[in-house]
């Protein structure tokens, strides 16, 4: 994995901005994302993960609220974090993720937003899209 892009949002707002950029993006197809959960419970020993690992999942845009519901939603500001995942092509070869992790207490907020690739192959391409994604959440209101 290629880390294309790393940076620190400083709120949960501003991190959300990035995922709904991300599947606004005309450049990307196949789009995914999906919220943790913060408080998981369904524990199996079948999977490795509990069933409820995440709280929301949107797949591509068609699905997506406006904007301002979408960063007012309860369950995407308590998420710890979020994975976005799409390509950059219709054959889904040139993979792109979006991951945000956070970590709160009371006085702090703490986060890692990370734009990956798989190849360098398509570095180009991808840092084109990423440069969409982050004009378009710098945008947001």
């Amino acid at each position: 994995m290629i880390t294309l892009s790393k940076n620190r949002p400083t709120d949960m707002v501003t991190a959300l901005k990035y995922a709904y950029a991300f599947m606004q993006s005309k450049r990307l197809k196949i789009k995914e994302c999906s919220f943790f959960n913060p408080n998981p419970q369904k524990y199996t020993n079948e999977y490795i993960f509990p069933r409820d690992l995440y709280a929301v999942v949107y797949k591509d845009d068609k699905k997506l609220p406006e904007w301002e519901i979408f960063k007012n939603n309860i369950k995407h500001l308590n998420s710890p974090g979020y994975v976005c995942v799409a390509s950059l092509d219709e054959a889904d070869t040139k993979r792109v993720t979006l991951t945000h992790l956070s970590l709160r207490t009371n006085d702090c907020f703490e986060s890692d937003l990370t734009f990956n690739i798989y190849s360098d192959k398509y570095k180009k391409e991808a840092l084109k899209a990423f440069e969409e994604i982050e004009s378009a959440a710098k945008a947001l209101k």
